[in-house]
């Protein structure tokens, strides 16, 4: 059963990113789910008119706009405190297929040891779908990330065989209850942000015994890495 989610967005300009991000988000993202975009004091002036758009026209979008740039740590943070529902962490320069939710919150739906999960990335030197990059890359810029991802949605999904050290923050869904277990990400140590949620993963493992899967049946393009 699709349960609601939030899904929380950090937008630092990338207008051109943000709008095919938007196309296929609104596309394929069912209503019953929050949108929290959280301008961080973008310099373009094109993306508040842009973000309150979005909100004018989808009832289920939330913008927060900060008046300082505070980084990433800081805005996932934020947009957590807002919710109460399991998360997706996704960055403003993905693209995202039909049926994603589902696929990637299979996992910790599905088991209450599962911190994070994270699907296959276009492009991603740690989460690519493919083993060798350049390759993965110049298969989506070929075919699509729709088509490359109907392949992949009819591979198994079973969430036990599937456990990774680290999930990716360009798209990853974090349980609630872990989140409120381990606590937030560490905003002090990584600042404007990078690898806030490596470690985040690593304590959730380490000192609470919670696991982080991949979700093998999903793909979600990925513009940069």
């Amino acid at each position: 059963m699709e349960h609601p989610v939030s899904i929380i967005i950090p937008v630092y300009n990338g207008f051109d990113a943000l709008r095919h991000l938007a196309k296929s988000l609104f596309a394929h993202t069912d209503s019953r789910h929050e949108i929290i975009f959280i301008n961080d004091a973008s310099t373009d002036s094109r993306i508040a008119p842009l973000l309150q758009d979005f909100a004018g026209r989808h009832p289920n979008v939330k913008v927060v706009s900060n008046s300082t740039n505070s980084g990433f740590p800081h805005n996932v943070n934020l947009g957590a405190s807002l919710s109460d529902r399991d998360f997706v962490i996704l960055n403003s320069d993905t693209e995202v297929p039909a049926n994603w939710i589902p696929r990637l919150f299979r996992p910790i739906w599905e088991d209450s040891c599962t911190a994070s999960a994270t699907p296959f990335a276009s492009k991603s030197t740690s989460h690519g779908f493919m083993t060798n990059q350049a390759v993965g890359e110049a298969l989506c810029a070929r075919f699509g990330v729709e088509t490359i991802d109907r392949i992949l949605s009819t591979l198994p999904a079973n969430p036990a065989e599937n456990t990774i050290p680290k999930g990716h923050g360009f798209c990853m869904a974090i349980s609630r209850a872990a989140w409120e277990t381990v606590g937030p990400f560490d905003e002090a140590r990584f600042e404007r942000g990078y690898g806030e949620e490596t470690e985040w993963c690593f304590r959730a493992s380490r000192r609470f015994g919670l696991v982080n899967r991949l979700a093998p049946n999903l793909l979600v393009g990925h513009r940069h890495n």
